[in-house]
């Protein structure tokens, strides 16, 4: 039995209903979403409340990077203006969390690496003040220059000082940024992005709220609906079904993360966090598909290789994707694949190369059909994940 999945972004489990033996016909049930997350579209029903330990540090273990006092831009530097047409579209550069405005990150420059700002056309009037304009370099936030993950150190800062779950929350954000020639350092008031600005905050957590209990779990709902649709109709479903025989929910597959990995930055809560929910996961789809014991292969998010940094909250997450795998209550019945180990690095390095050689430019036409996130659109990758899961799964049947 082979076992192929495209992630593209999108949860994707396969069901395995068979009979006894694996040589007996086997039926894939397969459910794909983009843009969700297991924090909250797939969340189950038990997994209620996340507490974390009380030794748990909301701190980020990050290197301190001094902001420079001056910014002399190299003579080959491209203006910040133009890094970003006026037409920026939705995937052109980083949304930063606030309306219209991209970041595109740039290579190191005095020590940090700075993020030039662009906004989608008609949009730069609508930041409040207009506290950030094109052609603006970030350097970095809260008193600390940003590394090479600068977009992603951005987002947790910004996110953990909107914090949409703390009304305590001061909604503040120290920027420092490079303009015009001038370093400034300023107070960016985030509420001021808010319709009503300080005195909408009562109103907007009050609708955030509504909205999130709506979407809580929503996704695992129509995900178990369609499973259990298809096994309501199973014999129109597969030809193949022998109600005499009946069948066995005989294995689970998820493969998933994207979203997760960048939900409230690179908090370390926040990955522990995902084994939480992931443990519950797999104990609500047991139950409520009556298969105590239901083989479940976890495809570990794998975007850019194995991370083995111990200080990089891209590691860390893949270790709580995987965590489940050794937890003893599922010890032989869960097994972790780490997809990272058929990203192709040449390929990847590839893309981005400058001055590439007809023949290069042929062989990334032809290989990449789609972004790193969406692991390069590459067959290649995605038929080495696919074997990777079934192997884990066939392992796991035989136990």
């Amino acid at each position: 039995m082979a076992v192929t999945g495209t992630c593209w972004d999108r949860i994707i489990l396969l069901v395995f209903i068979c009979t006894e033996a694996l040589e007996e016909p086997f039926l894939i049930i397969k459910t794909s979403q983009g843009n969700t997350s297991l924090h909250r579209d797939f969340r189950s029903p038990s997994a209620v409340e996340w507490t974390p330990p009380e030794d748990h540090s909301e701190e980020e273990d990050r290197e301190i990077i001094p902001i420079p006092e001056k910014l002399d831009l190299p003579a080959d530097y491209v203006d910040a203006e133009n890094v970003v047409p006026e037409t920026a579209g939705r995937n052109t550069g980083s949304y930063l969390g606030i309306s219209g405005m991209r970041g595109v990150p740039l290579d190191e420059m005095h020590g940090v690496h700075p993020i030039a700002v662009a906004f989608r056309a008609g949009r730069e009037e609508r930041v409040p003040g207009r506290a950030f304009r094109r052609g603006d370099l970030i350097l970095g936030v809260e008193g600390n220059g940003f590394g090479e993950d600068a977009i992603e150190q951005w987002r947790s800062a910004y996110w953990g000082a909107r914090a949409t779950d703390d009304p305590d929350a001061d909604w503040m954000l120290n920027v420092t940024l490079w303009r015009e020639g001038e370093i400034k350092t300023f107070d960016f008031d985030i509420a001021e992005t808010l319709a009503g600005g300080r005195e909408g905050l009562p109103a907007h957590f009050e609708a955030t709220k509504a909205r999130e209990m709506e979407r809580r779990g929503r996704y695992y709902r129509m995900m178990m609906s369609h499973i259990k649709d298809a096994l309501g109709d199973i014999e129109n479903v597969h030809p193949a079904y022998d109600a005499e025989a009946g069948y066995e929910s005989a294995g689970f597959i998820w493969f998933q993360g994207w979203n997760d990995r960048r939900r409230g930055g690179t908090r370390p809560s926040r990955q522990a966090e995902y084994t939480w929910l992931l443990e519950h996961f797999i104990r609500d789809v047991r139950n409520d598909l009556d298969a105590p014991d239901m083989p479940f292969v976890i495809g570990v998010l794998g975007v850019g290789g194995i991370h083995t940094d111990p200080d990089y909250y891209k590691t860390h997450f893949q270790h709580a994707m995987a965590a489940p795998a050794s937890n003893p209550e599922f010890e032989g019945t869960v097994a972790a694949v780490h997809t990272g180990k058929y990203w192709d690095h040449e390929l990847d390095a590839l893309r981005s190369k400058p001055d590439r050689t007809p023949e290069e430019d042929e062989l990334v036409r032809i290989a990449v059909s789609d972004g790193a996130y969406h692991y390069l659109g590459s067959a290649k990758i995605m038929c080495g994940i696919g074997k990777g899961f079934a192997e884990a799964m066939l392992e796991l049947l035989q136990e």
